[in-house]
């Protein structure tokens, strides 16, 4: 059977799918090897995985004809490989090129999933090719031999020969075991003494060997470096320790001829947005989909009961509806699991968006001459993979507006009584169904009389007295509003808060800030965890039906027309000590209403962030999870509608947006009509 353009349409997008997952898995372990590069030895494990990200990498792209990505991640890989091998330092340009390597490639993928022209690799193949050349001298003491056995000695690559050389260098004892296990169960077996033996030393090498006792057995020789002998072993797994000939060895100070390790390191060009997938794939566990199978068969069981419940009811044979009713209330609480495991696979790790800050972080603080300290908590949170994209931007413009605005200079927080250091922490949790990520820091606060005089400056306050710190923290978010007397680089170059906030509110997020005058400041953002599935209000309006997203609703209560205020032709609605704007639907998108009545209604009091708007309701049917769904390019131009949802076979709600229809409301004009 012929394959067809949707099938190799699938089978690109899951190829990318694979390409961006090892990008990740690339720059999640490259910010790991940063992170402990000044604190000790570097795990030859660490940098094994990342040697082969940077392998898979040129292979997956070579197959998708991705020549771009390819030759750069065969470049990286050429300098990994002598990293790997001890023949080239890991110092600070070492990381410089390593990072401007990642961000490169994370720039070529994105073009070829767009297919737009790739951007010049030009300058960071030079840069790779000149770090391959600034090789490290061998040691003027040989280190000592080993006396392996020759079947051992011949089978080792040029790798596990290094790092066996570097374990006789830092002192350690080489231990050669044979491990004897049955073939039925030889790969779990193997795998957990290796685990065992991980955790006492380094395996240098693993190798199978032919069996000694029995002929339904598999052999292995491990070579391990280790202080001490290996202990906990089975019966099944022997050990020897090697002998070495006995040379000099130089003191440590001396054995390596490389540059000292730089936790910070002069950037590349640094990248001006955050990549976005291309492939729109997430990457799902096998469990998961066993559970999708499973609930997907119980409904079809469910069906088929339900359809033979009508089927007795159809020919008169059942006069009771007990069981029909049962049976549809099984099926729809099967629905409800099927809902929820379809919601909890699009959920990726916050983590995802850590490994990205890692880097800008180490950027600015040497472009600013900063001491920072990044401090990452809750990376396992889980949010939407589509959310996580979005707010990635967002994020990084918090982290680089904390440093340009908040952290102060080395020497103004001596004076200030303050380490040296300045901290920005990032924590994710989970409450009820969103998710808060705060970003905080200890540096100056933000100076709200400075704020309040600046809004003056810019019109938009008529008088300085009467302004609360709350409404002053809130000017902070007006278009292009900006506290620095010069123009930065570091948080944007005039992209201001509103920004992010018009980002946050597009995902139906909020964003609030605190802020202490010396003590720091602290940005709040709480998104939901899906956009996929929305909690929705259905409400009855000018006879019609809307949907409005509950996440958006501050309260709902009744009103009559006595209780609305009119002002200079427009309605508005007395809640408390607010006076909030007042929306009727028919009005709002130019349609004709049947008469309704003025004894009774509803308003739908709707929050983003600090400003709200009352919707007008004749009636409320009840809330429901329901899949929202876009409108398509024929609905673009109608503001204040997010999507429509499907009630039922006959029936499809349209749900609103309400920023959009603050927004309209704020530029004093109507939706566009149907």
């Amino acid at each position: 059977m012929p394959r067809s353009d949707h099938d190799d349409s699938r089978g690109m997008r899951e190829s990318l799918g694979e390409v961006e997952e090892i990008l990740e898995n690339l720059g999640r372990d490259l910010a790991i090897l940063v992170a402990v590069a000044g604190s000790g030895p570097i795990p030859p494990d660490l940098i094994n995985a990342i040697f082969r990200d940077a392998h898979s990498l040129k292979g997956v792209a070579g197959m998708l004809g991705y020549t771009a990505v390819s030759t750069l991640a065969h470049s990286l890989e050429s300098l990994l490989e002598l990293l790997r091998l001890g023949k080239a330092p890991l110092d600070a340009k070492m990381v410089e090129v390593l990072e401007g390597g990642v961000d490169h490639l994370s720039l070529l993928v994105r073009s070829s999933s767009q297919r737009a022209a790739p951007p010049d690799s030009t300058l960071i193949l030079e840069q790779i090719a000149a770090c391959c050349a600034r090789t490290v001298p061998p040691p003027s003491i040989p280190p000592p031999k080993p006396l392996l056995p020759e079947r051992i000695a011949r089978s080792l690559t040029e790798f596990e020969e290094h790092r066996t050389a570097e374990n006789l260098r830092q002192g350690k004892r080489l231990f050669l075991l044979h491990a004897s296990l049955l073939l039925e169960s030889f790969d779990r077996e193997i795998e957990s003494l290796i685990d065992l033996l991980r955790s006492q030393g380094e395996v240098l090498s693993t190798i199978p060997s032919p069996g000694y006792d029995r002929e339904d057995g598999i052999d292995f020789d491990i070579l391990v470096g280790a202080e001490h002998p290996p202990g906990l072993l089975s019966p099944c797994v022997t050990c020897e320790e090697i002998p070495v000939q006995r040379v000099a060895v130089l003191p440590p100070s001396e054995e390596e001829g490389g540059g000292s390790i730089s936790t910070f390191s002069t950037p590349p060009h640094e990248r001006r947005s955050a990549e976005r997938s291309g492939s729109g794939m997430v990457r799902v566990d096998i469990r998961a989909l066993d559970d999708l199978i499973a609930l997907v068969g119980e409904l079809v069981a469910a069906q088929r009961s339900l359809r033979y419940e009508v089927e007795q009811i159809g020919a008169g044979g059942v006069t009771n509806p007990v069981p029909l009713v049962k049976r549809a209330e099984r099926m729809g609480q099967k629905l409800k699991e099927l809902q929820q495991e379809i919601m909890e696979i699009r959920l990726v790790p916050v983590r995802t968006l850590y490994d990205k800050l890692i880097r800008v972080v180490r950027r600015i603080s040497v472009d600013e001459g900063r001491n920072l300290q990044l401090e990452l908590q809750g990376g396992e949170t889980r949010l939407d993979k589509q959310i996580i994209e979005d707010i990635s931007d967002p994020l990084m413009h918090l982290v680089r507006n904390a440093v340009d605005h908040g952290i102060e200079a080395p020497a103004e927080r001596r004076a200030a009584g303050k380490p040296e250091t300045g901290r920005i922490t990032i924590t994710a949790s989970q409450k009820g169904n969103r998710v808060v990520i705060e970003v905080a820091d200890d540096g100056r606060g933000i100076d709200l009389v400075k704020v309040r005089r600046q809004a003056m400056a810019r019109g938009l306050l008529r008088t300085l007295h009467g302004v609360t710190d709350r409404e002053a923290l809130e000017l902070i978010f007006e278009p292009g509003f900006s506290t620095s007397d010069e123009v930065s680089g570091i948080s944007g170059r005039g992209v201001g808060m509103d920004v992010v906030k018009s980002a946050i509110t597009s995902l139906s997020g909020t964003i609030s800030v605190d802020t202490e005058p010396g003590g720091g400041s602290r940005i709040g953002i709480a998104l939901p965890i899906t956009l996929a599935i929305v909690r929705t209000l259905i409400i009855e309006a000018g006879g019609e039906s809307y949907g409005v997203p509950v996440s958006a609703i501050q309260e709902t209560l009744a009103v009559s027309p006595e209780e609305l205020l009119h002002l200079e032709g427009n309605e508005f609605l007395q809640l408390r000590e607010l006076t909030l704007p007042l929306v009727r639907l028919h009005r709002f998108f130019g349609r004709n209403s049947p008469a309704t009545g003025d004894s009774f209604g509803y308003a739908v009091v709707a929050v983003v962030g600090a400003r709200r708007v009352a919707i007008l309701a004749d009636g409320i049917r009840g809330q429901h999870d329901l899949v929202l769904k876009p409108l398509g390019e024929l609905f673009s131009g109608v503001r204040g509608i997010a999507g429509a949802v499907e009630l039922s076979d006959e029936e499809t709600v349209l749900v609103l947006d309400p920023l959009a229809i603050m927004d309209e409301l704020h530029r004093g004009g109507d939706g566009h009509g149907f």
